[in-house]
This record gives C-alpha cells, sequence and structure tokens, in this order.
C-alpha cells in the first residue's frame, strides 16, 4: 500500500492482484481472447472462427470479478 499512498495524487484506479486476474477481456491481433490467471498465458480459439462468447468462456472470463471492480465504465 505504500505505492498507492505515495502517489495518490495521480487519481489512479489501483486493484487488487485477485480482482485483477481473470477479469479482464483482452483480444490479441488474431481475435483470440487470453488470460493469465492460471499463471501462464491461455487463449481461445479466434472470434473469426468461432461465437466470441464461447471463446471467451474458453480462457475462464470471471463476471463477477469484473462487475466487483467496477469494470462497467460510464464514458
Amino acid at each position: 500500500m505504500l505505492f498507492v499512498h505515495r502517489h495518490r495524487y495521480l487519481n489512479s484506479i489501483y486493484e487488487s492482484n485477485d480482482l485483477f486476474c481473470g477479469s479482464y477481456v483482452m483480444l490479441d491481433p488474431l481475435g483470440r481472447f487470453f488470460q493469465n490467471s492460471k499463471g501462464f498465458i491461455e487463449y481461445s480459439r479466434s472470434i473469426l472462427d468461432v461465437d466470441p462468447i464461447d471463446a471467451l468462456a474458453e480462457v475462464g472470463w470471471d463476471r463477477g470479478k469484473f462487475l466487483k471492480r467496477g469494470g462497467i465504465y460510464e464514458w
């Protein structure tokens, strides 16, 4: 927490490693979702070949963590 305290003037968003892992939707240039929540990078099949919902399920995206960390932003 020292880092967070020292950089509080930046008005940044800080989150725990637990909330971070598995709660982001990341897509590579080949159209594959990927996660590192198991300690290694895991890829889905490309969304060019399969339904995006099915591809997202292949990498274990955690909707609950996404919502808990406030993943829906008002732009």
